[in-house]
């Protein structure tokens, strides 16, 4: 799907490479450590352009002044003006970052800014905590995608983030329209509880070495 750079591979900042492999190794330390995906939250921007195994259909609405875009998986919506707003405040920040579009012919470009980097910011305080003791490093702000859809035939997005990529990515999806398609209830992991269930286990693991002979 990433088709520049030419080798299909995003290419990270050693710090925040780092702090990734750090996330992986200590997710199961606290929520706090877990993706926001794992825990029900959001996919984010880019993440829920991308296909996954399953809840994979997306809904695309234009009414008066809007485009709203609907992702089965998670069933989170973007609601995006057609308007030519300005952004709004760049002290506020949201998950799904604040997207506006304008039509360029036949395409549809949609620019998002103002991304949360609260989970980020959380984890590296964190992590410099542990680090205090046993040494590591990362995080990063400002972020733009821009997605251009044409007539529901491709979408393409542009990643740039200065303090996690080394360089501007863009990645293309084929899209196909269905109009029988039906969009199914995600319902997460019945109640959020495989966030629990992960964590009582690590501490029982825990536990039970703690306890060993």
């Amino acid at each position: 799907m990433v088709v520049d750079p030419p080798s299909g591979r995003v290419s990270t900042r050693p710090k925040a490479g780092a702090l990734a492999r750090w996330l992986v190794e200590h997710r199961t330390d606290g929520h706090e450590n877990m993706s926001p995906y794992s825990r029900c939250i959001t996919r984010g921007v880019s993440g829920s352009m991308i296909p996954n195994t399953y809840n994979t259909g997306n809904q695309i609405l234009q009414i008066p002044s809007y485009v709203i875009i609907l992702y089965e998986m998670m069933r989170e919506p973007r609601i995006i003006p057609l308007d030519n707003r300005t952004h709004i405040d760049a002290k506020l920040t949201q998950w799904m970052g604040d997207a506006r579009a304008r039509w360029e012919g036949e395409t549809l470009v949609v620019e998002t800014t103002n991304f949360t980097e609260k989970r980020v910011d959380h984890a590296e305080s964190k992590r410099r905590a542990h680090a205090r003791r046993a040494r590591q490093s990362g995080s990063s702000t400002g972020r733009a995608i821009y997605s251009s859809c044409r007539r529901s035939t491709q979408l393409a997005g542009t990643g740039r983030r200065p303090g996690v990529y080394t360089r501007p990515w863009i990645l293309k999806l084929p899209l196909r329209r269905d109009m029988g398609h039906t969009l199914h209830e995600y319902a997460c992991h019945e109640g959020n509880r495989a966030v629990t269930g992960i964590l009582g286990g690590q501490r029982y693991i825990e536990g039970k070495s703690v306890g060993a002979p």
